[in-house]
């Protein structure tokens, strides 16, 4: 429908244009014309057809038209763009290492705070831990003991409490 006003108006003034622009205007706009009643014969398809070409053939045209003479303001706004684009680029790009450096900076300080902790914690276990190396030392000549005789690993003896099985057990302490 605002196709049919579109044409109609470029048939009469050219679409504005002077020379040879206002006549191949004036062409397509009559071809337009003709061509939107052809469309809406779908009982004749190649008429159809042709009414679809010459309407697409007048949208091609204005559209063209439309831009080459708007094609200044157009590469203003593209280059604006582009520059807008890149500076905002730049400006996330030194954010996320900012970010990133920051982020690497905290791991890193959370990270020797651990192993500060987990030195802390093994000259605190001190005498419990010379307890379960001993245990852990009976329980190594015993399996060379027991394994050599019946084939069988026994479970390690951890006091207090229950016993962590190793393998499956037919012999324990």
């Amino acid at each position: 429908m605002w196709t049919w006003f579109g044409a109609l108006s470029d048939l009469r003034d050219g679409g504005g244009q002077q020379g040879w622009r206002g006549t191949v205007t004036r062409v397509a706009a009559g071809g337009a014309l003709v061509g939107i009643p052809a469309m809406a014969l779908t009982v004749l398809p190649p008429v159809a057809l042709a009414g679809a070409v010459a309407v697409g053939a007048y949208t091609v045209w204005t559209t063209g038209s439309w831009l080459y003479d708007h094609r200044r303001p157009i590469g203003r706004a593209a280059r604006s763009a582009w520059s807008r684009a890149r500076s905002a680029g730049t400006r996330a790009g030194g954010w996320v290492r900012r970010s990133g450096e920051a982020a690497v900076a905290r791991a890193r300080s959370r990270a020797g705070e651990g192993l500060r902790r987990l030195a802390q914690t093994g000259r605190r276990a001190g005498d419990g831990a010379t307890r379960l190396g001993g245990a852990a030392g009976r329980w190594r000549s015993e399996v060379g003991r027991v394994v050599g005789r019946t084939g069988v690993v026994p479970d390690l003896p951890l006091r207090p409490g229950p016993r962590s099985p190793v393998l499956p057990l037919r012999w324990s302490w």
